[in-house]
């Protein structure tokens, strides 16, 4: 599933500014990809981003 920034910084209860900064991070980490729909960029999380969510320390 796509997020749009906003709704993920709304989500985290950050600026849109400080989950553009994540979400470059994540991105260059290969977390997450990016992609451009109109005037929006939605968010996806990798295979590799998605592995590491589900092996979450006990």
């Amino acid at each position: 599933m796509h997020q749009h920034l906003t709704a993920v910084a709304r989500d985290l209860g950050i600026s849109a500014a400080s989950a553009s900064v994540h979400a470059r991070t994540l991105r260059a980490a290969g977390l997450i990809t990016t992609r451009r729909d109109g005037k929006q960029v939605r968010h996806l999380c990798t295979p590799l981003g998605a592995r590491l969510l589900s092996e979450r320390a006990p």
